[in-house]
């Protein structure tokens, strides 16, 4: 009899020497039979512990027999008479007798029983030994105890898992050995029984197995272990196997990815290869590594089909247009990708796609420049956005043309281009007008000029000035070097250009044009043209002329300006020298005639102060000065002849000793001489107030914290940076070399110094350059042309009413500016 619960049910094993049935005990009229034609003597069934699936055993002497409650499930042949039976440990326990070889015990007149353990799960024998006559087999304290019939009992120990597998190990037994490890849930050595089996097979040259085995290794064996062993051309498909199993398991490095399409591309599987790369599985490789192998082997399809199925869009496009050349796909490829990348691609690649895919290349970067579109993508969710055209001018390295209509594009759609867009338009302009003349095409040639030329006066400054400038030189652009001139001020240069191409009349348009701005073009002029006295008279008389007119310089400025020439002569000076005499005659009669007349006032004054000092003095006002009506005693009278009712003067009057109507004037006298009779002492702050410095090119003067400078700069001059956004001179030392500190005024930047100056704060141009222009916008600033043009001849420092200072050095204009 065996109980044992099923679920909610309990069963009742029953066995008799003829048959063996089960009862279901919680059902009374449930009954199963499970074998009709034997049973089993007493002792030899048993029911099985819980981890064996609690199977009922039935011990016959031709083998063993196993029932569930529904019927047998399995039967193992063991041959001999069964004397008992039962489970210990999932291992089942038979005591056999009547074995033909085994001796009764000596001197006892014992038989000798044998004692056999099964590990049926894993279908071996664990122990077999001879015992005297097995009366119990007893499971207590994890042992198993065998009580013979002479009252000796026999303890067997079961070994430890680690000493079982050793045992198997030594006979080669690694299958066994697997089941043992897994049955008793050793995983800790389960990986290394699949490795020593490998290794096992491996050395038998069964290396189909051995893979197989290694493979169930991964993640627990280093792969090198076993990849170096299948090297071999004539293993590569097992090295295949593992490396495919191991990009599986997601634990495949670069070297391993690489390995693994090297063996495809030497077994030529291209299904597999294929498979591997077509895969829905999230296979864990090296993207890259991938698809350089694929290229280094020829596999470009492959590596193209890779490369877009992983989103690698830069090693799509390197495939299609190194390997493939198929530039036209890869250029509609680029068309598809988000800007950030579709502008990466093109800066890296562009040079190659201008070269064979021209127009279709600039097309997409005119759009990449200016309104970029993501083609297949949402267009509700697409921001606009610009790539820079300077990161791809280097791309039309041999196409002019294009980057001509490329830029030429640029500039008509976006207003914010930098000045090298400007600069590189302007040097592809000029160059193809520079062609055209050689090739004597001269309407292509203008044409080119004129785009030239607009692009100069209408870009609002954005090109580079200097750069500029240069271009239009070494194009011997003509057009150009005068607007750039003129746009910056720079009159002298653009007489001098005039001057050194003898283009008479336009220096005559020049002065004439400029003078009211730099009068020192006339001077300059003269000079000019009295060294061609011969070919230039008409030019020296309208300049002669424009001179005595507006009496820019004086009759000896003149004669010395003209002295400095040795060609120039006498006659053509006569007949201005004559008027100017005849001037200069009327002014001195003129000045003789005031001088005599104030020399007649002043003694009539003197006359008058005597008279005052030693006479009397009669007052015959009727009137009072402040009421206008008839005067009254009490009255108040006053030399100056004024009388005033008492009553009016005390209510007027600030002062009873001052005329009420004489005195604002007599204090303002009274105020000049004080201030002549106190300056005159100040002899240090009047030399810190009034220092003249003179050099051959250039003149200044200070004078009340104010700053008089030459409309020239030297060579060598910089324009240093000081709190406040201001600059001050600071070169060339000659020049303020002993200048009190104190009396270096700050000029304030304006427009008059924007554009001269580089970022260093450097003069741009190593040339004079105005440092100081006149412009009637300007508040603070105020023209001088009307005063230099009085201003014939150096005179002392003229104070006008505006508060400003002005001065003349021979040619040299100087302007006066608020501090």
């Amino acid at each position: 009899l065996a109980y044992k619960q099923y679920g909610n049910s309990v069963i009742l094993f029953v066995t008799t020497t003829k048959c063996v049935f089960s009862y279901n005990v919680t059902s009374s009229d449930k009954k199963e039979i499970l074998e009709e034609d034997f049973g089993a003597s007493l002792d030899c069934s048993a029911i099985n512990d819980a981890s064996t699936e609690n199977q009922f055993v039935v011990a016959t002497d031709d083998g063993l027999h196993f029932y569930h409650p529904e019927g047998k499930r399995a039967c193992l042949a063991f041959d001999g008479e069964k004397k008992m039976v039962s489970w210990f440990r999932g291992y089942l326990v038979v005591v056999s007798k009547e074995m033909k070889q085994l001796p009764k015990t000596a001197g006892t007149g014992l038989s000798m029983n044998i004692l056999t353990v099964y590990d049926i799960d894993n279908s071996f024998i664990a122990y077999s030994a001879p015992f005297p006559d097995v009366v119990a087999v007893l499971p207590e304290w994890s042992c198993l105890h065998v009580l013979s019939s002479d009252g000796k009992i026999f303890q067997l120990v079961e070994k430890d898992t680690k000493t079982k597998l050793e045992i198997l190990f030594r006979k080669n037994m690694y299958d066994m050995a697997i089941r043992l490890a897994k049955s008793q849930q050793y995983a800790e050595g389960l990986y290394d029984i699949f490795k020593y089996y490998g290794d096992h097979l491996y050395q038998k040259r069964d290396h189909d197995g051995a893979m197989q085995q290694y493979i169930r290794t991964i993640g627990h064996l280093e792969p090198s272990y076993v990849i170096k062993n299948f090297l071999d051309a004539q293993r590569i498909h097992n090295l295949t196997d593992y490396l495919q199993a191991l990009h599986e398991k997601g634990l495949a490095n670069t070297d391993h990815t690489t390995l693994l399409i090297n063996c495809y591309t030497k077994l030529k599987a291209v299904d597999k290869l294929n498979g591997f790369i077509n895969t829905d599985k999230e296979l864990n490789f090296d993207v890259e590594t991938a698809i350089k192998v694929c290229r280094q082997a020829g596999y470009f399809e492959h590596a193209l089909q890779l490369a877009e199925k992983k989103k690698q869009h830069e090693w799509y496009i390197k495939i299609q247009l190194e390997d493939i050349k198929d530039y036209e796909t890869a250029l509609k490829y680029m068309h598809t990708l988000p800007f950030q990348e579709g502008e990466s691609n093109l800066r890296k690649y562009g040079k190659t796609l201008v070269n064979n895919e021209t127009e279709k290349t600039t097309a997409f970067l005119k759009e990449l420049c200016t309104n970029y579109q993501q083609i297949h993508a949402e267009a509700l969710k697409q921001e606009v956005q610009r790539a820079h055209p300077v990161d791809f001018i280097h791309i039309f390295v041999h196409e002019k043309s294009k980057l001509k209509d490329f830029l030429e594009y640029i500039v008509k759609m976006r207003n914010d281009c930098s000045g090298i867009i400007y600069n590189t338009l302007l040097e592809l302009y000029l160059h193809d007008a520079t062609m055209y003349h050689a090739q004597k095409n001269i309407e292509k040639a203008m044409e080119e000029e004129k785009k030239a030329l607009d692009l100069l006066i209408g870009s609002e400054s954005k090109y580079d000035f200097d750069h500029a400038m240069v271009l239009a030189q070494m194009n011997n652009f003509k057009r150009g070097i005068l607007y750039l001139y003129e746009k910056a001020k720079s009159f002298q240069q653009i007489m001098h250009y005039h001057m050194e191409n003898k283009e008479y009349d336009n220096i005559i348009s020049d002065c004439n044009k400029y003078g009211d701005k730099d009068i020192s073009l006339w001077s300059q002029a003269l000079s000019y043209f009295a060294k061609r006295e011969d070919e230039c008279k008409t030019h020296i008389a309208q300049v002669l002329n424009h001179i005595e007119e507006y009496k820019l310089l004086s009759p000896l400025e003149v004669i010395q300006e003209l002295s400095q020439n040795s060609t120039a002569s006498l006659g053509i000076v006569k007949d201005y020298i004559i008027r100017q005499l005849q001037q200069e005659n009327e002014l001195v009669a003129e000045a003789e005639s005031s001088i005599k007349k104030h020399k007649e006032n002043i003694k009539k004054m003197e006359k008058d102060i005597e008279e005052l000092k030693t006479g009397a003095k009669t007052f015959q006002s009727s009137k009072c000065k402040i009421c206008n009506r008839l005067l009254e005693l009490p009255a108040v009278h006053f030399l100056c002849g004024d009388s005033f009712h008492q009553t009016c003067f005390e209510s007027y009057s600030d002062s009873e000793n001052e005329c009420p109507i004489c005195a604002p004037e007599n204090r303002k006298i009274k105020d000049i001489i004080y201030a002549q009779e106190h300056n005159a002492a100040l002899h240090e702050q009047f030399n810190q107030q009034l220092w003249i410095k003179k050099l051959p090119n250039a003149n200044f003067m200070f004078t009340d914290y104010k700053l008089i400078c030459a409309q020239h700069w030297p060579k060598d001059a910089e324009l240093k940076k000081v709190k406040g956004g201001s600059f001050v001179p600071v070169h060339p030392p000659s020049v303020f070399k002993g200048i009190p500190v104190s009396c270096i005024p700050i000029v304030s930047r304006k427009r008059d110094v924007t554009g001269l100056l580089n970022d260093n704060n450097t003069v741009r141009l190593a040339e004079w350059k105005f440092i100081i222009q006149l412009h009637a916008a300007d508040s603070r600033i105020v023209k001088l042309s009307p005063l230099t043009q009085k201003a014939v001849s150096p005179k002392p420092i003229e104070r006008q009413n505006v508060g400003l200072v002005l001065k003349v050095f021979c040619d040299e204009t100087v302007a006066a500016l608020h501090v």
